[in-house]
């Protein structure tokens, strides 16, 4: 397939490139070339985007998809009570309800441009979802201890990884919840498991005061020294959150080579207080993605809301308009998602997966020329803009498509037993 005449590529390269009026030809879903006046092969299909914008689709660094069923459910309720009233409920999101929130959630993420989500729930039906709807997840069981035994939930662990090992949309990995919710043994062998397996150990940290203080009076140390002592910090663990986290925890971090999620809006939503200082993660050469965390704290899907939010509180928090710009935020959204998440994506260019957002040109971009074309996009345009998507070379979204809205109704009416209950 040949995308052509495109008015500008984003291609977020080593150079941060941006081409114009340029095609991409994509094939067995690898983008294959990108140049001007590319000739179709025999049968090969063209897509005419003129006058559109391409950039890498986004990947969505944290969530927890079958949420979005809790959407404005108990907002502006203190962090505690509100997660009481969360895990009270939690507890039927299981089979068909959960299938139908990761699906809901999932094609909501992917009208907003986003590909690939980083996730932790029920990971069965949430990679049966995002099989159905043609995106990738990065998930597996989660391991909470305090809930299930360690033991039951890490063979479910490898039972997921044997499942889906080698496939392109479904990626294994150990998902942690965090210290509070797990005992020393739990997290010890979940840093094991992901060693041996050779996939990201996805875990909160640092998201409060109280888990930090109670972490600190349990073990003597701070969550990330304490996840550290454990192994539980290695070039593959992904720390979410880090809103109180100690410059001697980020050396840490640095030193081992782990990475880094910001969730600006859900934390602010929340109010968890902290601060997560991304000029810090950026000095010592620590992979950051972006993250929505689940619509029941943030309330959308929408990572251009989220680049907004980014790039703005670490604006203001260090009183330096020029200390985070809007080329950091589109970075984090895509290539430290990437890497993040372990995938080669994140950018337009030879040889990485074709995960592409197109957009339409809004009144937001406008005036458009391409010295603000970045800025206009992280600080003026909101997941509407997307008019397709492709993943892995093949288009699974387009505006006003009929298959989309009826995907989106099916998954709406699944859930719908349980809405009426809420």
């Amino acid at each position: 397939m040949i995308l052509k005449n495109i008015r500008y590529i984003i291609t977020q390269d080593d150079e941060r490139r941006i081409m114009e009026w340029t095609d991409i030809r994509m094939e067995e879903g690898l983008i294959r070339e990108i140049g001007r006046e590319l000739s179709p092969g025999r049968g090969e299909e063209v897509v005419d985007l003129s006058g559109k914008i391409a950039l890498p689709a986004f990947i969505n660094a944290h969530n927890h998809t079958p949420m979005v069923l809790f959407r404005g459910y108990e907002d502006d309720r203190p962090l505690k009570e509100w997660l009481q009233r969360m895990w009270a409920k939690e507890g039927r999101l299981t089979g068909r309800v959960a299938r139908a929130g990761a699906k809901l959630a999932l094609l909501e993420s992917l009208s907003h441009g986003i590909a690939t989500t980083l996730d932790m729930y029920e990971a069965e039906e949430v990679a049966k979802a995002a099989l159905e709807v043609g995106v990738r997840v990065a998930t597996a069981p989660p391991l909470i201890s305090v809930f299930a035994p360690a033991e039951e939930r890490l063979k479910a662990t490898e039972r997921f990884h044997r499942n889906y090992r080698g496939n392109p949309y479904v990626l294994p990995v150990v998902n942690l919840h965090s210290v509070y919710t797990n005992d020393e043994d739990a997290i010890r062998r979940a840093a094991e498991l992901s060693k041996r397996l050779k996939v990201p150990l996805h875990i909160h940290a640092s998201e409060t005061r109280e888990e930090i203080y109670e972490c600190r009076k349990k073990t003597g140390k701070l969550p990330v020294e304490y996840l550290d002592s454990l192994g539980a910090v290695w070039e593959r663990s992904v720390l979410v959150h880090l809103g109180w986290v100690a410059r001697w925890e980020i050396n840490i971090m640095a030193e081992r080579g782990a990475k880094a999620v910001h969730c600006p809006s859900s934390n602010m939503k929340l109010g968890t207080g902290g601060f997560f200082p991304y000029p810090v993660f950026r000095e010592r050469g620590i992979t950051v993605g972006l993250g929505t965390d689940s619509a029941a704290s943030n309330n959308t899907q929408d990572l251009f809301r989220e680049m907004r939010m980014m790039a703005l509180i670490q604006k203001h928090q260090y009183w330096n308009s020029s200390i985070v710009t809007a080329q950091d935020a589109l970075d984090v959204a895509t290539r430290g998602g990437a890497e993040v998440v372990g995938i080669k994506a994140g950018r337009i260019e030879k040889g990485y997966l074709a995960d592409i957002t197109v957009l339409d040109v809004t009144r937001g971009m406008l005036p458009l020329r391409r010295d603000n074309l970045i800025s206009n996009i992280v600080y003026s345009v909101a997941g509407d803009a997307v008019e397709r998507v492709y993943v892995g070379g093949e288009e699974v979204y387009r505006r006003g498509s009929e298959k989309f809205a009826r995907m989106y109704k099916e998954a709406l009416e699944e859930a719908e037993e349980f809405l009426s209950s809420l």
